[in-house]
């Protein structure tokens, strides 16, 4: 396999009239030692690095977002049967994933009609890709090219993320890795001090959403060698300082709430600590 020169996570897209960030993490099989807890944390550096540059200091708004491309079982069989027969060039296969997000967020005709239509792994020129962008007529012809040299097909189902921090009128949802990454706790420091409306903050799991994972069983996650892809879970005996530093940083009238069953015990020590009401 050639040595992608790509670096994960990266900062996608900005909307900044609602202070929201859109992370490329890579694809599941392409990249190695894929961890959402270290991804989390380097996004949440880059929200900070951006967020100095633009001294933004009220937040009316928020929001955050994962995204990952996975094979599917099948696509994901036949590239480990074939990995060690076939070349593959990394940098092609992001170009085309991103191209297919491109034509999707410009709402391109040629894709938006059918969504059958899909952009495959191989070595594609920018020339192909400009046909593809600005001339309908050779798009057919264009992804026959393409899916010649296929290893594995990306289409919307391929596409996966995590949405990572969201409002919902005066409250803010957090994921639980927010508490043990360094920048996370300091970004989520940040926003909450300096959001007027904000008056409850919810820890909650960020789930799989958009493509097949987010309906896969463990057995089908498990399947993508050294990745710790997974859903983040709230356990008081690691978690308990975390959220004591947390509750003395953010300001009181903010509310903590845990969007997870509690054990008597643990609701007792929160309670006691002044963490929950």
């Amino acid at each position: 396999m050639k040595k992608s020169t790509l670096t994960f996570p990266k900062l996608n897209r900005i909307v900044r009239e609602e202070n929201y960030y859109e992370f490329d993490c890579g694809d599941l099989w392409f990249r190695k030692n894929v961890d959402t807890y270290k991804d989390f944390d380097k996004c949440a550096g880059l929200i900070i690095e951006d967020l100095n540059k633009t001294k933004l200091k009220n937040f009316d708004d928020f929001g955050m977002c994962m995204d990952y491309t996975a094979p599917y079982p099948t696509q994901l069989k036949c590239l480990k049967e074939n990995k060690n027969k076939t070349q593959h060039d990394t940098e092609s296969f992001y170009l085309n994933r991103e191209l297919l997000k491109k034509t999707q967020i410009e709402g391109f005709d040629g894709v938006a009609k059918s969504q059958s239509i899909s952009l495959a792994f191989g070595r594609v020129s920018f020339s192909m890709v400009r046909s593809i962008l600005h001339n309908e007529d050779k798009l057919g012809k264009a992804l026959t090219q393409i899916n010649e040299q296929k290893e594995y097909i990306v289409d919307p189902e391929n596409l996966n993320f995590k949405t990572m921090i969201y409002f919902i009128k005066d409250t803010m949802h957090v994921p639980f890795e927010i508490y043990t990454s360094y920048h996370g706790s300091e970004l989520l420091i940040r926003i909450a001090n300096n959001c007027p409306r904000l008056k409850t903050i919810i820890f909650t799991m960020a789930l799989i959403d958009g493509g097949f994972l987010a309906t896969a069983d463990l057995k089908t996650q498990d399947s993508y060698e050294n990745k710790n892809f997974v859903e983040s879970h709230f356990n008081l005996d690691f978690d308990l300082e975390d959220f004591i530093f947390l509750r003395k940083q953010i300001k009181p009238h903010i509310e903590f709430e845990i969007n997870e069953t509690l054990s008597k015990k643990d609701e007792k020590i929160l309670k006691d600590k002044g963490i929950i009401k």
